[in-house]
Order: structure tokens, then sequence, then C-alpha cells
């Protein structure tokens, strides 16, 4: 399975470089107005990284849905006593955009 082995590679430099905090920045299509202010969700491994986040109005996220590869990173981070944080940032989906197709087998 190659994403193991990715996650392993980024994990084996996160510990040669001596990382301390991993962050996630992301963004995601969600139905809100292109009118407002844009809304930015995450969350962190320990109260005062989420309150720094909170101080930067990043709204605390608890979703617990699927997960990608890029959390499987921040999972085994958190097991070497690497800081976590995520932010997501909710873009407006008012777009239709063309089909994707390179995901199938034709």
């Amino acid at each position: 399975m190659q994403s193991a082995a990715y996650v392993d590679s980024v994990i084996e430099l996160f510990k040669h470089f001596g990382v301390k905090r991993y962050c996630l920045l992301g963004s995601m299509y969600d139905m809100v107005p292109y009118t407002r202010p844009l809304l930015v969700t995450g969350n962190a491994s320990n109260p005062g990284l989420q309150n720094e986040l909170a101080l930067v109005n990043v709204r605390h996220s608890d979703y617990q849905g699927s997960s990608s590869i890029l959390s499987l990173i921040g999972t085994r981070a958190l097991q070497l006593g690497i800081e976590t944080c995520s932010m997501i940032v909710h873009l407006p989906n008012y777009l239709t955009m063309e089909e994707d197709y390179r995901g199938e087998n034709g």
C-alpha cells in the first residue's frame, strides 16, 4: 500500500527535522454565501493551541467523518508527541464545475 509508505516517509522527515507542530491548512466547497466573510473551522491537539485558533476566529470543529491521508499524518504525529492543528476555509460552491473524469477507468 503506497499510502502507508508515504505517511511513514513524512513521519521520518518529522523525526529527522525535530518537528514540534504539524498544521493542516486546507479548503473545501460548502454551502456558504459568497457575500459573507469566509468561515474557517479547525481544531488543535491541546487547549492552549485551540485558544490561539479561537483568537484568530477559527471556529472549533469536531468533525468525525471520513479521513484522508493528511489526517493519518496528523494521527501519527500526535502519537510522537507532536502538536497538531487544522484550519479549513469553507469556500462558496456557487459555480458549476466541469466534470472530472480522471478517476474513471475508461
